[in-house]
């Protein structure tokens, strides 16, 4: 397991990255490898080895709130947790996790679908904003 990332080295790469796509066409992630990171706008997916601890729900949105930019939202068959807890990560950051049980799509009417591959797991994390403390950013 020492090839794969932790999560705080996943977290410096989505700082330090550029996008380089068309954002708001949909986009098919391939075989994805552990610690590799899907953006979707203030939402990162971090494919992981397995589903982690938490509360199963039945929540299809994956960002809390009510604004279209928090419309980041689960299409198909998968298993979803939330209440997750990262050692590394502020709680404030740390969205749900789930598994695609069959090709699942993210949806999202402004960044643009990610259609991810059955058989992966996927924990979200939300972006950083930089101020006196530590919040994720809102759409």
């Amino acid at each position: 397991m020492s090839a794969t990332k932790t999560l705080s080295q996943c977290m410096t790469e989505m700082r330090e990255a550029l996008e380089s796509f068309d954002a708001s066409k949909p986009e098919r992630i391939g075989s994805p490898s552990l610690g590799d990171v899907v953006r979707q706008g203030d939402l990162y997916l971090i494919a992981i080895e397995s589903l982690p601890n938490g509360k199963k729900t039945n929540q299809r949105q994956l960002v809390p709130g009510t604004t279209q930019g928090s419309r980041h939202v689960v299409e198909g068959d998968a298993t979803i947790v939330n209440e997750v807890q990262f050692k590394d990560i502020p709680a404030a950051l740390v969205g749900p996790a789930f598994k695609c049980n069959s090709e699942t799509t993210i949806s999202h009417p402004e960044h643009g679908d990610k259609i991810l591959p059955a058989d992966t797991v996927w924990q979200c994390v939300y972006q950083q904003a930089y101020a006196d403390e530590i919040r994720r950013v809102q759409d």
